[in-house]
């Protein structure tokens, strides 16, 4: 295989999506997987970019750059030698050893998450091959899957399919991704390009896999006529795989494969390829969804599964394995998206629950303090008929609720139930009323909209004169709109005078108003101070009728207590001080934002107060040498800023340590005082603080310089 090196085989790019450290995701980017291969990871704390570690194989050696056959050859860098010729066209994530943190899996090789070598898998080429007996690399391949595909044993498992033909000890292989270690494989002897996994013979346990034949997650040859190779999909309802063959979803069944979605007018992308843009759980009940690109690229259209299923389960994208997966689904040769558990037609429920550490009981918080709210419903507001239907609804609650063996779906159709009966209460007949409904709490200066809503009406309304008094040193009353547009407002309007603390509504209906609701909007500002209370009270209402007639409507009170304006975060002037001698100080300033917040109390810390001390008003002062790092917290929202403190007693020039060019400025200003001009620039060198650069000041000096 001579090749000109190093141009194309080194000029592979890939990158994915990895939690290497701090349950933060990290980027993940790899070049060059034949001969010489490297990858990076960098982190981003939202403002800087750090590179987490970097990984090296170094060049492999070659006789003739431009005419020689390096694949298979170590690199020069001892520590990361074997991972030459061993990527694949994709790179994948996954914590493959359980320890929280994930690990890089380049093809036949796994770097772990700190950036050391895990391993790389090796192998002995058979009879039949170009060199029967010799330990080599599994090598480079075009297809990987990494998933739980036997659930018979721990942990992930790696199928992967080789194109070293007669060099490759195995066409395709099922390794261990804890340990790279080969579980089964098949030789080949033949660049296999194309591999799969899925459960598409749910009478066999595990995943089916496949790239030469149809074999079981044990490595059992079930068939040699296999399914597609493309991409698969977990499209339908019994959990089992179906494949994508160009745009159509093909499903395995008794040996042969079954169209069940043909769609029209989109196209596949990657040429030969024949992917989708992308396949993954976008809407979240599990089963994924389908996006393909319309032939005349316009849109994107996506196809998901109108059928009923019985498995219920959190979006997959809740998966880290799987959200990663879905990230770098497009990166190089598409390779489908996996969970890190064992998911197919057969998945022990109860075994993946307690893995994942789901507790499957159902939860009855909300059907609990349902009933709770309603044991203060009053029998005697309701009429009879609608009661029997509560109460009837009520008991059958409390019977699911009291019952352990209760599912999660018998405690939400009682909760839905209830809620339907108790929306359904048909109240007694009562006097109309004009209630007041809004925010009961407002921040200083903003608006706010405070409704009227008419209830317990007997007729259809026309018009409504009402009277609305509120607390004028509170709030400003700024206008008034009804509430859809067949309700007029003729007054107050523009030209009318109100008197501060009260508002006479006239108010007409177009085509009359009969059920309960919204009738008009009135526009406040909170013009008060922060802490105040007060309320808006409908004092009077009468309801025009049809017919002329008048009917009075009971009124309704607002409390409205005005809040202040809340913190939303603290910074400092300075990140970092620092400091030449004992007793020098600076003071910090804390920047509270908003502006305009209300309470900006601040309390000051330091982490060593040997180093450095901090009173309340942000003054640090320098105590003796080392750092510390001094914090400001707001009292309302507790948020923090820090600045770095750093104490060098006798660093005059700057450079980090006491020297002789200390001692030469502390010289300079020998015998200086406080009453002399050039103090300010003088004093640093007072190390005892004592108005005068003396002897005693140079000697402290000297003392740091030989300790």
């Amino acid at each position: 295989m001579a090749r000109i090196e190093p141009c194309n085989r080194v000029d592979r790019m890939l990158a994915c999506v990895a939690y290497l450290d701090d349950n933060k995701p990290c980027a993940v980017f790899g070049r060059g997987y034949y001969t010489r291969s490297t990858l990076v990871a960098y982190s981003w704390d939202g403002e800087h970019l750090k590179e987490e570690w970097f990984v090296d194989s170094g060049h492999t050696v070659m006789s003739n750059p431009f005419n020689d056959s390096p694949h298979g050859a170590d690199g020069r860098n001892p520590e990361f030698a074997t991972i030459t010729t061993q990527g694949a066209h994709t790179l994948l994530a996954a914590d493959v050893d359980n320890d929280g943190y994930d690990e890089i899996i380049s093809g036949s090789c796994t770097i772990d998450h700190d950036g050391t070598l895990l391993y790389s898998s090796f192998g002995t080429l058979p009879q039949g091959s170009a060199a029967p007996g010799e330990y080599v690399r599994l090598g480079h391949g075009d297809s990987i899957h990494v998933t739980d595909i036997d659930p018979s044993r721990p942990g992930l498992e790696i199928f992967m399919c080789y194109e070293g033909a007669t060099w490759a000890p195995y066409g395709v292989a099922l390794r261990d991704a804890a340990t790279g270690e080969v579980i089964w494989g098949t030789y080949s002897g033949r660049d296999t390009g194309r591999c799969m996994v899925g459960d598409i013979n749910p009478a066999v346990p595990g995943l089916e896999a496949w790239g030469i034949q149809l074999r079981s997650a044990r490595g059992d040859i079930l068939t040699g006529v296999q399914p597609g190779t493309n991409q698969n999909i977990r499209w339908s309802a019994d959990m089992t795989t179906q494949i994508l063959n160009g745009v159509r979803i093909e499903k395995w069944v008794n040996g042969s494969m079954v169209t069940v979605l043909n769609p029209s007018s989109v196209s596949s992308i990657n040429g030969t390829k024949g992917n989708a843009n992308l396949i993954a759980d976008v809407f979240g009940d599990w089963r994924e969804e389908l996006i393909l690109r319309k032939t005349d690229d316009t849109a994107f259209r996506i196809y998901f599964n109108t059928e009923i299923t019985g498995h219920k389960l959190f979006t997959l994208m809740q998966d880290r394995l799987y959200r990663i997966s879905v990230a770098r689904q497009n990166i190089g040769y598409n390779q489908p998206a996996y969970t890190s558990f064992y998911l197919a037609s057969d998945t022990d429920w109860e075994v993946l629950f307690n893995s994942l550490g789901i507790d499957d009981t159902a939860d009855k918080s909300a059907l609990a303090e349902l009933i709770q709210q309603v044991q203060l419903l009053d029998k005697n507001l309701y009429t009879p008929e609608s009661w029997s239907v509560f109460e009837e609804a009520l008991a059958s609650a409390v019977s699911v609720r009291d019952n352990e063996d209760a599912t999660q779906e018998e405690v939400d159709n009682a909760v839905n139930e209830l809620q339907n009966a108790i929306n359904n209460l048909q109240l007694v007949a009562v006097n109309p009323v004009a209630v007041l409904s809004g925010s009961s709490s407002v921040q200083v200066d903003s608006r706010f909209v405070v409704n009227i809503e008419l209830k317990n009406l007997k007729e259809r309304i026309y018009a409504e004169d009402i009277q609305v008094d509120y607390d004028s040193n509170l709030y400003t009353f700024i206008g008034i709109e009804g509430a859809n547009e067949n309700i007029m407002v003729i007054s107050p309007d523009d030209e009318t005078v109100t008197e501060a603390g009260k508002i006479r509504i006239i108010a007409a209906n177009n085509g009359g108003f009969e059920e309960d609701g919204v009738i008009l909007k009135l526009k406040f500002q909170a013009t008060g101070k922060a802490g105040e209370s007060g309320q808006i009270s409908v004092t009077r209402a009468q309801l025009g009728t049809a017919d002329g007639a008048v009917t009075d409507a009971e009124g309704s009170v607002l409390k409205v207590t005005i809040a202040g304006i809340p913190v939303t975060g603290v910074r400092l002037n300075r990140t970092e001080l620092k400091f030449s001698k004992a007793g020098a100080s600076e003071r910090l300033t804390a920047i509270i934002t908003p502006e305009n917040a209300t309470n900006k109390e601040v309390t000051w810390r330091t982490s060593n107060p040997s180093v450095a001390t901090v009173d309340q008003n942000g003054l640090v002062t320098a105590v003796g040498n080392g750092t510390a790092v001094i914090t400001v917290e707001t009292e309302d929202g507790k948020y923090t800023a820090t600045c770095q403190v750093t104490v060098i007693i006798g660093d005059f020039n700057d450079n980090d340590g006491v020297d002789i060019g200390d001692l030469a400025i502390a010289a300079y200003y020998y015998n200086t005082t406080s009453a002399d001009d050039n103090w300010q620039q003088a004093r640093i060198a007072d190390m005892d603080n004592d108005g005068d650069v003396d002897i005693v000041d140079l000697a402290i000096i000297a003392r740091y310089i030989l300790n």
